[in-house]
């Protein structure tokens, strides 16, 4: 770990293994005890994204999950690890602190390749410390966000304890920073990169995600990314059913066939709670928008999980 960093203290460590044990309640329980808890400390994620280590800081609710837990949002977290192959490629679009850049380190291994693109300069910060934490050569940060088109852009930042809700998809909250940050259609950031073959890109972009598949469109069209995972955040768009029906039919023009990541508050609570997290998967309806927060796997034929 970062000889900057130190390990939580053993009270915290202590405390934090006996929540982990309660049979209800954890999260309430945990989030008393990150009330009171350290300043920054080196901590490691689960078995399933290989003991990889991490900068938790506990202001942050997608560190505190990581640290209760030892991952983050399980059903999603495995549907990455049924489709991305050993020695593959992953793109993480809004990578954050880079759960899932690091989840899909350590599952594609060292012959593989990650591609993390996060725009907020404080948080990419964060995420190259974490992947250099892990000395992960194979781990390429990108301080871009994927756009439709070249450019800058006015990234809205995050304010209070959700660090993972900066968007170029509309204008700050009133209090929260607002900066510059330089846009770029995905296909070119991957020819900067060297970037061919892609088993799977993970977009979340508050609400950009239409911006993101429009600057995808000749690699979607070539065949190059053989699986999107997109969560949706239609509450960002002034016409939802619009938006994504513009989404829908360039994947389907594309050739790409769209899939509903079925999610329940009971399957995650079973996952958090240590039942087996698997993916399941249902073709696209009417209701794709109606769930509280949609998350869409678009698969080239012959690409959909086992």
């Amino acid at each position: 770990m970062d000889d900057a960093l130190r390990p939580a203290p053993a009270w915290f460590r202590a405390a934090r293994a006996a929540i982990r044990r309660l049979p209800a309640g954890r999260f309430r329980a945990f989030n008393l005890l990150a009330a009171t808890a350290p300043p920054p400390f080196a901590d490691r994620l689960g078995p399933q994204a290989g003991h990889l280590a991490y900068r938790c800081d506990l202001r942050d609710m997608i560190a505190r999950e990581m640290c209760l837990t030892g991952g983050y949002a399980p059903l999603e977290a495995a549907l990455v690890r049924a489709v991305l192959p050993a020695g593959g490629t992953f793109v993480d679009v809004g990578a954050n602190i880079g759960f899932f850049t690091l989840l899909a380190a350590a599952r594609v291994g060292p012959a593989g390749r990650v591609v993390a693109l996060e725009p907020h300069p404080e948080i990419a910060a964060v995420l190259r410390g974490n992947v250099a934490m892990n000395a992960l050569p194979h781990v390429q940060v990108m301080e871009v966000a994927a756009a439709d088109a070249p450019g800058t852009a006015m990234l809205a930042g995050f304010e209070g304890g959700n660090w993972g809700v900066s968007t170029i998809a509309h204008g700050s909250a009133e209090g929260a920073p607002a900066f510059p940050v330089r846009c770029a259609r995905l296909d070119a950031v991957l020819d900067e990169a060297g970037v061919q073959a892609v088993d799977l890109v993970k977009v979340d972009v508050e609400g950009a995600e239409p911006r993101v598949l429009r600057g995808m469109g000749d690699g979607l069209r070539a065949g190059r990314y053989r699986r999107v995972m997109v969560e949706l955040h239609p509450w960002e768009w002034a016409d939802a059913q619009a938006q994504f029906g513009e989404m829908a039919e360039q994947m389907r023009t594309a050739g790409y066939r769209g899939w509903l990541v079925e999610e329940s508050a009971e399957a995650a609570r079973r996952a958090y709670y240590g039942a087996h997290a698997a993916p399941a998967l249902r073709p696209l309806g009417a209701d794709v928008l109606q769930g509280a927060w949609p998350h869409v796997l678009w698969t080239l034929p012959g690409m959909e999980p086992a």
